[in-house]
Parts: C-alpha cells; sequence; structure tokens
C-alpha cells in the first residue's frame, strides 16, 4: 500500500492521471509480480536481476468483463481529457492572436502620437523664436 502511495505522489504532479489510477496501478503491479516481472520485496516491487530470469509460458488474456469496461471507461475519459485539452488550446490561441492584435493597434497608435509630438515640439520651438524676435521689436513677415 505505501508503494502505492509514493508512486501516485510520484506521477500526479507531473501528469494527469485518472481518478482511478490507483486500483488500476495496484492491479497491474500484482499481475507484473505474479509474472515474475516483479519482485515484492516488503512494500516495495524491483525489477528482477537479469541474470535469474526464466522464461516462462505467456498465460492467456484474461477476459473479464469488468476488465474491458474499466478499459473502455479509461479511454472514453482520456478521450474527452484529450478533446478538452485540445479546446482549451485552442482557446488560448485565439486570446494569444487577439492579444497581438490589440498590441499591433496600440504600438501604431504610440507611432502617430509621438509623430504628433515631434511636430508640436517643432512648432512651439518656432513660436519661442517667433515671440523672441518680436519682443525684442523686430518685424516677421510671414509667407
Amino acid at each position: 500500500m505505501l508503494e502505492l502511495l509514493i508512486l501516485l505522489k510520484f506521477e500526479q504532479p507531473r501528469h494527469e492521471v485518472p481518478p482511478n489510477f490507483r486500483r488500476i496501478l495496484s492491479t497491474r503491479l500484482r499481475r507484473l509480480a505474479a509474472q515474475s516481472k516483479l519482485e515484492k520485496i516488503q512494500n516495495f516491487y524491483k525489477i528482477p536481476d537479469p541474470s535469474g530470469t526464466k522464461i516462462g509460458v505467456p498465460k492467456p488474456k484474461e477476459t473479464h468483463t469488468k476488465l474491458r469496461q474499466a478499459n473502455n471507461q479509461t479511454s472514453a475519459d482520456s478521450q474527452q481529457m484529450i478533446e478538452e485539452a485540445a479546446i482549451t488550446a485552442a482557446c488560448k490561441v485565439v486570446e494569444a492572436e487577439n492579444k497581438i492584435d490589440v498590441a499591433k493597434l496600440a504600438a501604431e497608435e504610440f507611432e502617430k502620437m509621438t509623430k504628433i509630438a515631434e511636430e508640436n515640439r517643432k512648432l512651439l520651438v518656432i513660436a519661442t523664436e517667433m515671440h523672441e524676435l518680436c519682443s525684442c521689436g523686430e518685424t516677421m513677415l510671414l509667407a
């Protein structure tokens, strides 16, 4: 039981696991231990030493309807999770594209405002020079 909790805590943060992952994992571990592909030592499983492995006769596949139904349910859940992930990803892409468009428009608006500000600064310099000349009593002729 302890090894299942350790494996579950290891897998859950890295991968999204189905709700019945613990049950599926425990049955697979027990089956692999029964086939001598794994050794159970106290509360842990270990891969046996390859030098001492035996070539066993393959057992016929289990044909329990409950296992098939569980696998079908798991496949359906996995398919649904994949579809939801695809929809979420598509929404995120659309949102990102919209944000890119908004950013492009904002950049264009910024360029326009910068150009207007530069023109206004030039006009202010000209107006200041004209004011200084007129203050000194000089006459200006505008063409």
